[in-house]
C-alpha cells in the first residue's frame, strides 16, 4: 500500500532562498497562484484560499495517464510559500520508477543508458471542501516557462522528437546526477517546443487553473 505523507509547511511570503542549480533537488519551495487559460493571474474572492495538492507518479515517462494513488498530499495557501520535501517521497518513487514505457518509446523518446528508470511527479490540485479539480503545473515566475519535475535513477540522456495535436516537442535532456530534476519546456515556434534540463528557478509557482470536476 502506498503511503501519503504530509510534506508541506506554509511560511510567510518571503523571497525564495534556493539558488540556481542543475544538481539534484531535495526540497523545493513554491507559491500557489491562480491563472486563467491565457496565463493571466486571477484574483477572485470566490476561489479557495487554500488548496489540496496531491502528487501522483507517471512511471517510465514524462507524459501519460496517471492511475496510481497519490504518494503525497499537502495543503497550500494561495500566495504563500509552501515547502515540498522530496526526500520524504524518495523511497516510494525509487520503487515506482521504471524504464521507458512502450508508449514513450513509440512516441519517439529514447534514453541512455537504456536501463535508466524515471518517474514524473504529477501535480493534482483540488478544492479541499468540494473536491473539484483544477489543472496545475510548476512554472518559473508569474508568467514564466513551464516545468516538469522528474526523478532519474542515474545520470542519463533523454532525447527524441514527440508530435501530438500539431505540436512538436524536441527532447534534449541531460542529467548528471541521480535524483530529482526540473525539465523545462521552451516555446521555440507556435508549433514547437524544446524540453531540456533546467536550473532550479529562483521563483517557483504552482500555476492553478480552475477547471473540471475531478475527484480524489
Amino acid at each position: 500500500m502506498q503511503m501519503v505523507w504530509a510534506l508541506a509547511c506554509t511560511c510567510p511570503p518571503t523571497a525564495f532562498p534556493q539558488a540556481p542549480s542543475t544538481e539534484e533537488i531535495r526540497t523545493i519551495e513554491f507559491k500557489a497562484a491562480y491563472f486563467d487559460k491565457d496565463q493571466n493571474r486571477i484574483s477572485n474572492n470566490s476561489l479557495p484560499k487554500t488548496v489540496l495538492l496531491k502528487i501522483r507518479l507517471i512511471p517510465g515517462s514524462t507524459f501519460g495517464e496517471v492511475t496510481s494513488p497519490p504518494i503525497a498530499s499537502i495543503t497550500a495557501r494561495i500566495g504563500e510559500t509552501t515547502r515540498l520535501d522530496l526526500e520524504q517521497m524518495r523511497l516510494e518513487i525509487e520503487r515506482s520508477a521504471t524504464t521507458l514505457t512502450p508508449e514513450a518509446t513509440k512516441a519517439g523518446l529514447a534514453i541512455a543508458p537504456r536501463a535508466t528508470r524515471i518517474a514524473r511527479l504529477g501535480t493534482f490540485v483540488y478544492d479541499p471542501e468540494t473536491q473539484k479539480g483544477m489543472t496545475s503545473g510548476f512554472r518559473s515566475g508569474a508568467r514564466g516557462e513551464a516545468f516538469n519535475l522528474v526523478y532519474f535513477d542515474r545520470p542519463s540522456k533523454l532525447t527524441g522528437v514527440r508530435s501530438q495535436r500539431g505540436m512538436k516537442g524536441t527532447y534534449s535532456v541531460e542529467v548528471k546526477t541521480a535524483g530529482f530534476h526540473f525539465l523545462k519546456a521552451v516555446q521555440e515556434t507556435p508549433t514547437s517546443i524544446r524540453v531540456a534540463a533546467s536550473v532550479v528557478p529562483q521563483d517557483i509557482y504552482l500555476g492553478i487553473t480552475p477547471f473540471g470536476d475531478m475527484r480524489k
